[in-house]
């Protein structure tokens, strides 16, 4: 029993210096390989869905009026023959 107590009492002595730096404990899931798939992303918190589809409507509404299939849709049958003219027009008179 003495000898047990001397070697406790010798790592003891000798062992100091581990208790007084505590290394910092890595992230989780720091030393996985490799890409995780979405659903554990959105698990883990990496992925947040964004509820609200634009942040700010007036700021798009010129622009979807200009690029959206239905306005190009909603032209008359007049405005469709005369906008064939027109360009057929435009290029007579540039190339004439």
């Amino acid at each position: 029993l003495p000898a047990e107590e001397r070697v406790e009492k010798k790592l003891a002595s000798c062992s100091r210096h581990r208790f007084r730096y505590i290394p910092p404990n890595t992230p989780e899931n720091f030393w996985e390989a490799g890409f995780p798939s979405t659903q554990t992303c959105m698990e883990r918190g990496y992925i947040k869905e964004d509820l609200d589809p634009c942040p700010c409507p007036k700021r798009c509404q010129p622009y979807n009026a200009i690029f959206s299939p239905k306005g190009k849709e909603q032209k008359t049958d007049v405005e469709k023959e005369t906008e064939g003219w027109r360009t057929v027009f435009s290029f007579l008179v540039i190339y004439s």
